[in-house]
């Protein structure tokens, strides 16, 4: 019997057919899939990711001469851990690879995004890389004594960005082919013809220089050797450069539509420098971009933040990281970090500003050769200020940070058994009194789970103690305040400092207009709908609320 290898879910049961080269097998995220697994014989199946998983049976693995991981024996293999979402596969494409009778076989498996399209999932990922590098992905030690690759997430992510950007590249090459950008320069040459009109200098030299039957006429040139298509020319080259090197690196393993688009690109790159106008363009390495007219031009522009974007992918190929296993977070993850950037994003767009220094160190403290380890630490945080209303306030924006259960040990404290919101903002005036907090929390997943029961996968609990159970005895601490009025001055009845509780998911971007209601069942706070790619418009009317109602409040116990 041969070695056997069925998808099996609650939707589906499809055995892998390893004599079909076109097809590709679909799953979906954080849905409960497995692969029943038979081995016959000497056979050896090899299955990309699973050195990022943990497994209670390591004896269904071997490691080969090359030290790569395959599996030995019959089993099954979860694609996703219900307890432990981060022990599960990704979005991305897996290859799935039966070496039989010294033949190798290979297929696909893909894992779709489950509540985000594909082109909101690499835009997240990018979102995040320009923010970080290296901070859409996890770290650990190999397991299963797997020899590990540390570069092949960047070649896949500097994939996702040429595949996104596919066909705007299309039309950009059409439209530079057809209209390049030129100038026009004059030069007098001798010549038989007569259908130019001659100028003083034609006259002049004719006179000194009398040629027969000839004259000495102004003729104007189209040059093409302009700053511009000399910086068009050199990221073609090196949008060249990076695709070679990633089909050298990697192109056995991506998908076959993957490696088809990469040379649809190299074709037409070499189709624009070798058979057009640009053949007339010198190639100069150490030209440095300058703005001008190709700034203003779509096609030029793109073809220039393309080179950028990929040239901003960082390999991480450190020897002192050698060992390690780098993969993809998990959605949930992401959209986490995701959203916490978005906020601070917000703010600043709100009108907020920072110490440039100190926010640069958040977002660039990962250089070249470094990774990290654990993500976005739980405690970071970053200082806003703003003046609003003749009202100097300042936000201090921080992540994941667990809140004391120490009464007053902290301006905040909990008795909570929920006591770490994944985003908070708690406000200051500018004596550095706290005056209060706003509360987001991510959700991927349904807006219909919020306010179920924990037993059901909702967060009911959760939600109402960042609500109801965030205290802080030190809300409008000052003389400055009139007590009187302090002390009735609490949202949900309580002495919660939360002035506002909002819960950030993906939602269906057909319903993004609407995407800011109240939660209104068991929970007082309010839905904000917001995936990448999106304007932003539900979470600045969610922080716009927040912050006014803090103003209004301050305003309101503030001694006249």
């Amino acid at each position: 019997m041969p070695t056997s290898v069925v998808i099996q879910g609650y939707d589906k049961e499809e055995p892998i057919d390893f004599f079909n080269e076109d097809k590709v097998y679909e799953v979906v995220e954080n849905s409960i899939y497995s692969l029943n697994i038979k081995i016959s014989g000497n056979d050896k199946l090899y299955f990309e990711g699973l050195d990022q998983l943990e497994f209670k049976d390591e004896d269904i693995f071997e490691v080969d001469d090359n030290k790569n991981q395959y599996i030995k024996k019959n089993c099954d293999i979860d694609l996703y851990d219900q307890s432990n979402t981060e022990n599960s596969y990704v979005p991305g494409y897996y290859k799935i690879s039966l070496l039989h009778d010294d033949k190798q076989y290979l297929r696909w498996i893909h894992v779709s995004p489950k509540f985000i399209d594909e082109d909101n999932y690499s835009e997240m990922v990018n979102d995040i890389e320009r923010k970080m590098v290296g901070l859409s992905q996890s770290v650990n030690r190999g397991k299963h004594g797997v020899k590990i690759t540390n570069a092949v997430d960047y070649d896949n992510r500097k994939i996702d960005i040429l595949i996104k950007n596919y066909y705007d590249f299309q039309v950009a090459v059409y439209r530079i082919l057809k209209v390049p950008r030129n100038r026009i320069s004059s030069e007098y040459k001798w010549s038989n013809k007569n259908d130019v009109a001659m100028d003083y200098v034609s006259t002049i030299k004719m006179a000194s220089n009398p040629q027969k039957n000839k004259r000495y006429l102004k003729r104007h040139v189209i040059d093409f050797n302009t700053s511009d298509n000399v910086t068009l020319k050199n990221s073609l080259i090196r949008i060249r450069e990076i695709i070679v090197s990633i089909l050298d690196s990697i192109g056995t393993s991506i998908h076959l539509q993957h490696s088809k688009i990469l040379n649809d690109y190299l074709a037409l790159i070499d189709n624009l420098i070798e058979n057009s106008w640009l053949t007339e363009v010198k190639e100069n390495r150490n030209t440095e971009r300058k703005a001008g007219s190709a700034f203003s031009n779509f096609s030029y522009n793109f073809i220039f933040e393309l080179n950028d974007k990929l040239d901003s992918v960082k390999n991480i190929r450190n020897k002192k990281h050698e060992g390690f296993s780098y993969f993809r977070k998990s959605s949930q993850n992401l959209y986490e970090i995701w959203g916490y950037f978005k906020v601070i994003d917000t703010l600043i767009n709100m009108g907020f500003s920072y110490n440039k220094g100190f926010i640069d160190d958040i977002y660039k403290r990962i250089d070249t050769g470094e990774v990290i380890k654990n993500g976005l630490t739980s405690g970071t945080n970053v200082l806003l200020n703003k003046t609003e209303n003749n009202l100097s306030i300042k936000v201090k924006v921080i992540y994941d940070d667990e809140i004391t259960n120490i009464r007053n040990s902290s301006y905040i404290w909990t008795d909570a058994r929920h006591r770490k919101p994944d985003i908070r903002m708690d406000f200051f005036d500018k004596d550095d009194v706290f005056i209060g907090t706003i509360v987001v929390d991510t959700k991927y997943r349904r807006r219909e789970t919020f306010t179920k029961d924990e037993r059901k996968g909702g967060s009911r609990d959760q939600l109402s103690s960042y609500a109801q159970m965030i205290m802080s005895n030190d809300l409008y601490k000052s003389n400055k305040f009139d007590p009187s009025k302090v002390k009735f001055l609490t949202n949900f009845g309580s002495n919660s400092c939360v002035v506002l509780l909002g819960v950030m998911y993906p939602g269906n971007i057909t319903g993004y207009e609407n995407g800011l209601d109240e939660i209104k069942k068991y929970v007082s706070g309010k839905r904000i709908m917001e995936r990448p790619g999106t304007d932003g418009r539900n979470i600045t009317k969610f922080l716009e609320q927040g912050i006014s109602e803090i103003i209004n409040r301050y305003n309101d116990v503030v001694l006249k």
